[in-house]
């Protein structure tokens, strides 16, 4: 199964684009869930001549996992994000960053931070495992 043209891929999307928003808005809001599945089709596009797949659920596995990526990276830029600021703050070591140790009373947040992003590893694994046997 290959993307022929437009058509084939426009039929791709209409298919699959509310699937990979609801998948990802279990972590994000809802314009990062369209933000991320517009990047995971644009991907798509950007990768059909390299990419072959073997039947429909060849290319829904492509795409779920394609989404998971993107979402962790988002979800680690926000991470990044919060750790320069902090370290603008005075909250975190400069020299420690990216990773930061958090300084004083902040230093609770790591384990909370850790453990969100475990259990949100843990919802897309869920996620993954239930949508494989519908």
């Amino acid at each position: 199964m290959t993307i022929t043209n437009e058509q084939s891929f426009e039929a791709i999307i209409r298919g699959y684009y509310p699937r990979v928003v609801g998948y990802v808005s279990l972590i994000h809001s809802r314009i990062d869930a369209e933000d991320i599945a517009q990047d995971v089709f644009s991907t798509l596009w950007e990768k059909r001549h390299s990419l072959e797949f073997t039947d429909e659920d060849h290319l829904a596995a492509w795409i779920l996992k394609c989404a998971k990526t993107k979402s962790i990276d988002r979800l680690r830029r926000k991470r990044r994000r919060v750790l320069r600021k902090a370290g603008k703050e005075g909250l975190v070591r400069k020299s420690a960053l990216p990773v930061g140790r958090i300084a004083g009373s902040q230093k609770k947040c790591l384990p909370i931070i850790l453990c969100e992003q475990f259990t949100i590893a843990r919802h897309l694994q869920a996620y993954e495992y239930a949508y494989a046997y519908c």
